[in-house]
């Protein structure tokens, strides 16, 4: 199965500031994905200087896609704003 050219297989922090989320909200994404992966048994992530995660740990703890999770209106805004017109 081949990947979106977008959609790369590992975030690192400075992914998700570029993405919109302060330094901050980055930082605890990468946290929590960490915590999580750590909890699944990946206990490579346990070590503190891993800082990239796989792309699917923090869609995970966002509830959705990340590239979708940052655009100004999401795709069935866009439609119902189309009807509207």
């Amino acid at each position: 199965m081949a990947l979106p050219a977008q959609s790369p297989l590992f975030i690192s922090r400075q992914d998700l500031v570029e993405h919109g989320f302060s330094d901050y909200e980055a930082a605890q994404l990468l946290r929590m994905a960490k915590a999580n992966l750590v909890e699944q048994g990946l206990n490579y992530y346990a070590i503190r200087g891993r800082r990239r995660v796989p792309a699917y740990a923090i869609e995970a703890i966002l509830g959705c896609p990340l590239f979708e999770a940052q655009r100004d209106t999401l795709p069935s805004q866009t439609k119902e704003r189309t009807k509207n017109d």
